[in-house]
């Protein structure tokens, strides 16, 4: 079952199939239920870690069909296959030593991250080390007692996230990751006041869009130039500025991509696909706070959850959908027999 596992998670990217849209978001939609089903599977005879490692190794071989990135490898191509792996290959180190452990290895790939202008999957990499801290020192049979914990580590979670973010933010503007970050971040934030809003600047669009269209465009079909124009005035009144390549050639040169599964799931599929994809985030959300809460989350799945949450609102649907479904069954799946190894 891993063998399978690693020769489907490497075939699936956009890239292999098809370049036509229509056909293409056809294939994504479906290659996410089939990789569902199979992980599924997977989880039921094999670990959770073993499922992990055999998905990390079948995305690093994708790379020998669709290339390297070479402007920023570890960004684009090794960064979440490598850190899945290796903490999925924490699971071997000797429980008194595997937190610790697992914080070094946080620390590492943040550190590595910031190298290579990774903001956030550094953020992502400390987010999740304190969701272990936490996870570790609450109680775990008061909690299942008491279903207000969940609240209580709802808001833990946004707390962190909060922290996070000023750290971040203040780091980043203030020249302590590099001269390059600073400058980047400076530009981002001067033009959206938030480094998050001015990084990822596709969801001003995304409500302009909405307000004209709420019930999507369709699989590969264009917006029309009224509605193009209602985006791109959105763009322009936040400095981003609509003449750019990257949003006349990314995200409506040949359709309507807005960098973010939420939101290209509505504009190929309307108030279904948002549906949808509003399900997906919420049982993501529950699965990452219910395992808080029975003090099982792990390094392998803190990441995961808030990797594959962060990608909902804001990555591209046909590199990340497969790494969402990972995250959807790992941390679904997660107990402490399937954490710890043992076959059922």
């Amino acid at each position: 079952m891993a063998g399978e596992i690693l020769v489907l998670a490497a075939s699936l990217d956009g890239r292999l199939v098809s370049p036509d849209l229509h056909a293409l978001s056809n294939w994504s939609l479906a290659s996410f239920f089939a990789l569902f089903c199979v992980l599924r599977m997977a989880t039921r005879r094999c670990s959770l870690q073993a499922v992990a490692v055999a998905f990390a190794f079948g995305r690093l071989a994708a790379l020998t069909q669709t290339g390297f990135n070479m402007s920023n490898v570890w960004k684009y191509n090794l960064a979440l296959p490598v850190a899945i792996l290796l903490l999925a290959v924490m699971y071997s180190v000797h429980a008194k030593r595997r937190l610790i452990a697992t914080g070094l290895l946080l620390a590492a790939l943040a550190v590595i991250s910031v190298a290579f202008d990774y903001r956030s999957l550094a953020a992502m990499c400390a987010l999740a080390g304190l969701l272990i801290v936490v996870s570790q020192a609450g109680s775990a049979r008061a909690a299942r007692r008491n279903g207000s914990h969940d609240i209580v580590y709802a808001v833990i979670i946004v707390l962190a996230l909060l922290v996070i973010n000023q750290i971040g933010t203040d780091a980043a503007l203030n020249g302590l990751l590099g001269n390059e970050i600073q400058a980047r971040s400076v530009y981002q934030f001067d033009a959206t006041g938030s480094l998050l809003s001015g990084a990822r600047p596709e969801w001003f669009a995304t409500f302009a869009l909405m307000g004209q269209h709420i019930w999507g465009f369709g699989p590969g079909v264009s917006a029309g130039w009224n509605e193009l124009g209602y985006a791109f005035a959105a763009l322009d009144n936040v400095g981003i500025g609509s003449s750019n390549p990257y949003v006349q050639v990314y995200m409506f040169g040949s359709g309507v991509e807005l960098h973010s599964i939420i939101a290209d799931l509505w504009a190929r599929y309307g108030v279904v696909g948002l549906a949808f994809a509003v399900l997906v985030t919420l049982t993501l959300t529950r699965s990452l706070i219910s395992n808080l809460r029975r003090s099982i989350t792990t390094g392998m799945t803190a990441l995961l959850s808030v990797w594959a949450i962060w990608s909902m609102l804001f990555g591209p649907i046909y590199t990340d959908s497969p790494l969402i479904v990972l995250a959807l069954v790992l941390c679904a799946s997660a107990t402490p027999s399937k954490l710890v190894g043992t076959r059922t």
